[in-house]
């Protein structure tokens, strides 16, 4: 995936809209799953400033939302979630939604 991102910067070709956010996402999500906090917060941070669609936004705040509430942050896991339902709700991810809602609980 580090390849992918590398090679995204210099390639010339028409992107999708939202292609690099959706990069960032998938490799934060990625760290996220190894443990790799720092790294996960970084890309997941780089996918939310980046132009793209809620349902990325959505998941990329759900990600953040599992690391705060593995550090101990209820009250910041709890925003990420909150953030990522109203997101993926409105861009018809449903399932994402569900389980952002799960998670406040």
């Amino acid at each position: 995936m580090n390849d992918g991102i590398e090679r995204l910067g210099a390639d010339s070709r028409q992107r999708m809209f939202g292609e690099q956010a959706l990069w960032y996402y998938k490799r934060g999500a990625a760290r996220a799953a190894l443990g790799r906090t720092a790294e996960a917060e970084t890309d997941l941070k780089t996918a939310l400033a980046a132009e793209g669609r809620p349902w990325v936004y959505g998941r990329a705040h759900l990600e953040m939302g599992k690391l705060a509430l593995r550090s101990g942050n209820r009250t910041g896991a709890a925003n990420e979630f909150r953030q990522a339902a109203a997101l993926c709700d409105g861009d018809n991810d449903l399932a994402t939604a569900d389980e952002a809602r799960r998670l406040m609980q």
